[in-house]
């Protein structure tokens, strides 16, 4: 049986989270995020992930 615990963010995260997830569950989501920022990381790409970090901060305050 799987330990589930949750994950407290504000709420205008988690609309912005929800709408990028999709039909997806939380667990196929979260670690495709996981995955991807390990990818760019691996690669050296940090300024894009960044990027993406602030076009995410941007959209949370539209």
């Amino acid at each position: 049986m799987r330990k589930y615990v949750t994950i407290s963010v504000p709420a205008d995260v988690k609309r912005v989270l929800e709408r990028a997830k999709g039909k997806r569950e939380w667990r196929e989501f979260l670690l495709s995020l996981y995955v991807k920022a390990e990818r760019l990381g691996a690669k050296g790409a940090n300024k894009q992930f960044l990027s993406s970090i602030k076009f995410i901060n941007l959209y949370m305050l539209w």
